[in-house]
């Protein structure tokens, strides 16, 4: 398996099981990642900007998580609570795997993944959304 930031020559793979998240969360009633979101406009600029990465099994693209290092808007503010401390963390969205590979604990290995690349970088708060 390689955990790698993703490509463009990735998009159309990406896009595919994300779709298919949308769809099992539809089918399943789950009022998540409905009204077009992400979409390839969202994708698209993750990969710009170096945010989405890839788990690929045999070349494969079989997992995806955009990973944001630094300041995180959506947590500018907390109501009503707060964060156990004010290091720096990092933050886990649109994580999805490919419905064929899944129940092979395919998320343990991108959250793994991400764990490695936060100590390699001094971090050791991850917040998954």
């Amino acid at each position: 398996m390689k955990f790698q930031k993703a490509v463009k020559a990735d998009l159309n793979s990406i896009m595919n099981i994300v779709r298919q998240a949308q769809s099992y969360f539809k089918d399943h009633e789950i009022n998540q990642w409905q009204d077009n979101y992400p979409n390839l406009e969202t994708i698209i600029n993750d990969i710009k900007i170096n945010t989405v990465y890839v788990l690929l099994k045999e070349n494969i693209v079989v997992g995806i998580a955009t990973v944001i290092f630094g300041l995180e808007k959506n947590y500018e503010y907390i109501y009503n609570g707060e964060w156990v401390n004010n290091a720096e963390y990092v933050v886990i969205h649109r994580m999805a795997i490919d419905p064929n590979y899944k129940g092979i604990g395919l998320s343990s290995i991108i959250i793994k993944n991400i764990e490695q690349i936060c100590l390699e970088k001094g971090i050791h708060s991850i917040y998954l959304c």
